[in-house]
């Protein structure tokens, strides 16, 4: 039951309620906590949760999403204070250290060699491998790899795609188990995978399907290994935000940017997995009757997770490398066989 209609044995003078009293208030409470969660549902429906600013993201058609710019909006919900134009300024000077440095090339593996120079050497961005990096809430959002040049596996490869996207290359996001990289999208070009936690390495479909232990299921529906587009992407930058209000306590907040985010990205198990364990939270904090309503919804997207294949964390890792795991890296990305992608000192593409 919602707090709000908790009831009292006493009344405000402290006299005793009759049993016609308490029946009276039951009902009463029973109702206007029914009328509640019906303008909660429906308020979820209208994106009564979402501010202005965040629901014009939505509508965005592919070719007027500015990555760098939908990340920066999607964290000054989260950082109140933050100049937008400001970052995204910087997100342009590092476009503009790409374009010097490749030099007009067209050339698949030469643009990507010069945006790992840039990147990852010339500017120092790089993963962090604390196994508790992922519980820093900067290094979810772009503003927060741009300060601390620090970032994981989901916001290092929002950054390499901002900045790619600036430049005119066609790099995508690319989801895994627990996981992102990026792909450089070209028919003719065979080495498309960026590894951005391992500085830009190229790593083949085969091993990130048998080291995230991706399935037929998760391969046959696209929720695994398939090259995002840009909506797409947005959907996934949704789950973040939805993230921090669950934090927060503000689940019906959070169960809104989850739906937002599958609208979005509709063929991601994981999506489907957390609105499943979002409901089910839900369903322990309202009436019976509401409870076995969000308890159905979660029984439903979980089934859904797992028709699309949905991989969990304990099938990713065997037990010694869970703790290595939340840092959502493994020691793998720096095998020595896997050579860097970068100019060689002095050299323009």
């Amino acid at each position: 039951m919602h707090p709000d209609y908790e009831i009292s044995n006493t009344q405000a003078d402290g006299q005793s309620l009759s049993c016609a009293q308490k029946t009276l208030m039951i009902k009463k409470s029973i109702f206007f906590g029914t009328i509640l969660f019906l303008w909660h549902l429906q308020a979820i429906a209208s994106n009564q949760y979402i501010p202005g600013d965040i629901e014009k993201l939505l509508v965005l058609p592919e070719n007027q999403i500015d990555v760098g710019m939908v990340a920066l909006t999607l964290a000054k919900e989260v950082y109140s204070n933050l100049d937008v134009a400001a970052y995204s300024r910087k997100i342009d000077v590092l476009a503009d250290k790409v374009k010097q440095l490749a030099n007009g090339t067209r050339d698949p593996e030469q643009r990507i060699r010069v945006l790992n120079t840039v990147l990852f050497r010339m500017e120092g961005f790089h993963y962090d491998r604390d196994p508790f990096s992922r519980s820093k809430q900067e290094y979810r959002y772009l503003n927060g790899v741009l300060d601390t040049k620090q970032g994981i596996c989901y916001s290092l490869p929002l950054l390499y795609v901002a900045v790619a996207q600036r430049v005119g290359y066609p790099v995508y996001p690319v989801q895994a188990p627990d996981h992102m990289f990026v792909r450089y999208s070209d028919p003719a070009f065979k080495e498309q995978n960026i590894e951005t936690t391992s500085g830009g390495k190229y790593f083949e479909d085969e091993w990130y399907i048998k080291d995230f232990a991706i399935g037929k299921k998760g391969l046959a529906s696209g929720s695994y290994m398939r090259t995002l587009t840009y909506r797409e992407f947005l959907g996934v930058m949704l789950e973040v935000n939805a993230g921090f209000h669950f934090d927060k306590m503000i689940g019906i907040k959070g169960i809104t940017y989850l739906e937002n985010a599958r609208l979005h990205n509709p063929k991601h198990a994981d999506t489907y997995n957390e609105l499943g364990r979002a409901y089910l939270a839900m369903s322990k904090v309202v009436n019976a009757e509401w409870a076995a309503k969000f308890q159905f919804s979660s029984e439903q997207y979980v089934k859904k997770a797992k028709e699309l294949g949905y991989v969990s964390q304990t099938e990713i890792s065997p037990t010694e490398m869970r703790s290595d795991r939340r840092g959502c890296g493994r020691k793998m990305r720096d095998r020595t066989e896997y050579r860097a992608r970068i100019l060689a000192p002095g050299v323009n593409a």
